[in-house]
């Protein structure tokens, strides 16, 4: 598994932006298995927005579409606040989707347990490091 050494995902608060009930629920147990702390798992645009408002992940996975809706509305949030993510999408090419999404950290679906960790751990070093360097 190529997993960041020395970072985990112990004690991190996540949220889990995902209209799939069972992915969602896989998403879930992966992260609690590793020590996350799950904020919430939500299937909608409004609802993660207002979970980021009312409490502020340290990291969030993101399906790009729910049932139909965009979530570039809470890439622009996440990106506003500084708060690192991780799309999970059946898309390949983010930039299509929108521009704000060129470069996002992305594990393609369907995913499995050492690509979304690892990606996940890739994601939480480089904030930390970020937040370091400020």
């Amino acid at each position: 598994m190529n997993v960041v050494q020395g970072v985990s995902l112990a004690g991190v608060a996540v949220l889990i932006v995902e209209d799939e009930l069972i992915v969602a629920m896989d998403m879930e147990d992966v992260l609690l298995e590793q020590g996350a702390e799950v904020l919430a798992t939500v299937p909608t645009v409004s609802d993660a927005l207002a979970a980021i408002e009312a409490q502020p992940p340290d990291l969030v996975v993101l399906d790009l579409n729910l049932d139909g809706q965009s979530t570039v509305p809470i890439v622009q949030a996440l990106n506003a606040r500084s708060i690192p993510f991780v799309v999970v999408s059946g898309y390949g090419d983010l930039r299509a989707a929108d521009p704000c999404l060129a470069g996002a950290p992305m594990v393609t679906k369907p995913w499995n347990r050492d690509q979304l960790l690892s990606k996940l751990l890739e994601v939480l070093t480089e904030s930390r490091g970020d937040a370091h360097r400020s």
